[in-house]
């Protein structure tokens, strides 16, 4: 959901032995893969300096990439890796699940209404801890994984799967519980091993994945977070890295994820997402001190404040502390 400044990866290999190759420093801006055309040439020609530029992270929904079944239809994304390529941009990807689903998969599947958290919207999501919508994510996968080795400048796939959207949320059902589909803290925590494995297993071994961190159905309801990042660590290690998608200038740091993500710093590649942009997150600058307290490496920061001249010193106080 936003642009990354990212300072990654030192080279470290996982429990597994599959490598985390190092990754370049710089900004990552995040923005829809169906306009990196635009996006592209807004940063080229926006205030903040090119070099502070490293590449972008591009957001593309499942329905997008496979709208029928193996049918895989990549001409979105491989513009957008593309277009950055060609502009000396590299690229992070993140495609999300949930609300973006393709049709034949809410249909083919279990399903569930619920409501969004963040906009109070309605929507019909796959159970998502279901062998028939596990199944079929695992698959895509698979052949996201194999194609992207054909691409060049990928630096990170972020490890979407059981959420509503990227994240590990799960927006409370319109009527009944999680629990009344099968959602229980045992199934999401099985759903995300399952998840995580293929995207290790899936991905080239140059291409890290990142999780984004959540209570998938709030702290204090479910207990997936805290065994599912133990279980990533001896896995995994820092072939898998962990950021939080929710920084502002009021983030807390001695409660909710910030302490998650300064310890998890210890043995991989962490960062955060701005929670959106503008006054949203409040003062960028407040905020990014946060962040850097707890030592991540990345930042995912909204286009709309790479582009705005009032956020660029914050922004150049961000790269030259990180």
């Amino acid at each position: 959901m936003g642009l990354v400044l990212a300072l990654v990866a030192m080279t470290g290999t996982g429990a597994t032995g599959k490598a985390s190759s190092a990754q370049p420093a710089g900004i990552f801006v995040f923005n829809a893969a169906g306009n990196a055309v635009n996006a592209v040439a807004e940063v080229a020609a926006g205030p903040l300096p090119r070099q502070d530029v490293q590449g972008f992270d591009w957001t593309v929904g499942w329905a997008v990439l496979e709208p029928t079944p193996s049918n895989y239809q990549w001409t979105v994304l491989d513009t957008a890796v593309a277009t950055a390529d060609a502009a000396g941009f590299t690229s992070q990807i993140t495609v999300l699940p949930g609300t973006l689903a393709p049709d034949w998969v809410i249909s083919a599947c279990p399903d569930i209404t619920i409501t969004l958290l963040h906009t109070q919207k309605v929507a019909t999501i796959a159970v998502p801890t279901t062998k028939c919508f596990l199944d079929a994510w695992t698959a895509f996968i698979a052949a996201l994984g194999t194609h992207l080795a054909s691409l060049h400048g990928v630096t990170s796939v972020q490890a979407s799967g059981l959420g509503d959207q990227g994240e590990m949320t799960l927006s409370p059902p319109t009527t009944g519980t999680w629990a009344d589909v099968g959602v229980t803290t045992t199934s999401l925590l099985a759903g995300w091993k399952r998840v995580l494995t293929a995207w290790h297993t899936s991905l080239p071994a140059s291409i890290p994945a990142a999780l984004a961190i959540e209570e998938p159905l709030g702290i204090g309801v479910s207990d997936v977070l805290g065994p599912l990042i133990h279980w990533i660590r001896s896995h995994f290690a820092s072939a898998v890295w962990i950021q939080q998608n929710a920084l502002r200038a009021t983030t807390p740091e001695t409660s909710g994820y910030w302490p998650i993500v300064k310890k998890s710093s210890r043995w991989t590649d962490t960062g955060w997402q701005m929670f959106g942009y503008g006054t949203e997150n409040g003062d960028l600058e407040t905020a990014f001190t946060i962040g850097l307290a707890s030592h991540a490496r990345y930042f995912q920061i909204y286009l709309a404040d790479i582009i705005d001249s009032t956020q660029t010193a914050a922004l150049e106080y961000l790269a030259s502390n990180i």
